[in-house]
């Protein structure tokens, strides 16, 4: 790796110590060609949100029928109702997004 740098520092500097047309310095020009080649691999650093951001599977369209079934026994509970989406809608859902759903539901007043 090291021997790599060198070589590339080697060729940027007989690149850019001729002048240029119009003498423009080349300062500023090696400085940003030296910076290029690492700063093309920072972004890959730079750690990215993996996953959904929301609650993508519970549609309004499944909330209205956790819903419908909560209003018919009061007494289900999340991992149940987890198992008639999967009946129902096929949607695999975690019994705890249903939790988290219903309860983003209750704060707006829905």
């Amino acid at each position: 790796m090291r021997n790599r740098c060198e070589t590339a520092r080697t060729s940027l500097t007989t690149t850019f110590s001729q002048p240029r047309a119009g003498g423009a310095s080349t300062a500023v020009s090696e400085r940003t060609a030296r910076a290029t080649p690492w700063a093309l691999h920072i972004p890959g650093l730079i750690a990215k949100r993996r996953g959904p951001k929301t609650a993508h599977k519970l549609s309004d369209e499944v909330l209205e029928y956790i819903d419908q079934l909560q209003a018919l026994d009061e007494a289900l509970r999340a991992a149940e109702l987890s198992q008639r989406v999967l009946k129902k809608f096929g949607l695999s859902v975690h019994p705890r997004s249903i939790e988290r759903a219903l309860l983003r539901r209750r704060k707006k007043g829905r």
